[in-house]
């Protein structure tokens, strides 16, 4: 064969010509994919970086809280005065009797700057303009007047006191009616729900929280009643 005929059947022969095809289609998917990682490896990290902020951040607001009590099963630890009761569809309260005082106390983290304490405020049957107060250390902060009859009242007033009408220095409050007027379970008569929040600052070592009332009639027929209290920083 001449050495003419050698080149021409060398260049027309086809064998390889798959491997060259995937070494170079290889090479060109690999410069593709280094070229997208790069579009996007920030975009990921930073989605990376947010994603564990927010679950550090969960996780340090689930180490803030204090206290939870719900009194499911009949468990008061920690309280002075008031009685666990199954109200019907309120479930399990912590209920003050008429003139009774239920308090709990509260270690506070050094350098704490604000303390914050939740609960949900049950009131029920014939409770015609009587009021709960709430205290934090032996301070008023405000008090829930709950008309729980429809056809006297149709909203929850939560009215402040001290200070001509405000909460005192370094405190707050506010509220948000849940239910209201509504005949919820237990019997037939009328009951409202508040969530109330109060906040301290700069709370010494030990915040005793302390609710009463001036009920005038026995809890089985009209009741404030505590729930869900939790304390957190």
């Amino acid at each position: 064969m001449k050495h003419g005929e050698r080149i021409t059947r060398f260049l027309r022969d086809e064998t390889g010509a798959v491997t060259v095809d995937y070494v170079v289609l290889s090479g060109a998917l690999t410069g593709v994919g280094v070229t997208a990682a790069a579009a996007v490896s920030g975009g990921v990290n930073t989605l990376a970086q947010n994603i564990a902020s927010e679950l550090m951040e969960t996780s340090a607001q689930t180490q803030n809280i204090l206290a939870y009590d719900g009194f499911a099963g009949g468990d008061r630890a920690g309280w002075t005065g008031g009685t666990v009761m199954d109200i019907g569809q309120f479930g399990e309260l912590l209920l003050m009797s008429a003139g009774e005082t239920m308090t709990r106390t509260v270690e506070i983290p050094e350098g704490t700057e604000q303390v914050t304490f939740s609960f949900d405020v049950a009131c029920g049957d014939t409770v015609d303009l009587e009021t709960a107060f709430f205290y934090l250390n032996d301070e008023l902060i405000t008090h829930l007047n709950s008309q729980s009859q429809p056809t006297a009242s149709e909203e929850t007033n939560l009215a402040f006191l001290g200070n001509d009408g405000g909460t005192p220095a370094g405190f707050s409050a506010r509220y948000e009616t849940i239910r209201i007027n509504e005949n919820i379970g237990g019997d037939p008569y009328w009951k409202s729900i508040t969530q109330v929040y109060l906040n301290m600052d700069n709370p010494p070592p030990e915040v005793t929280f302390a609710m009463t009332n001036n009920l005038n009639e026995s809890i089985d027929n009209e009741f404030y009643g505590l729930d869900n209290f939790e304390v957190s920083y």
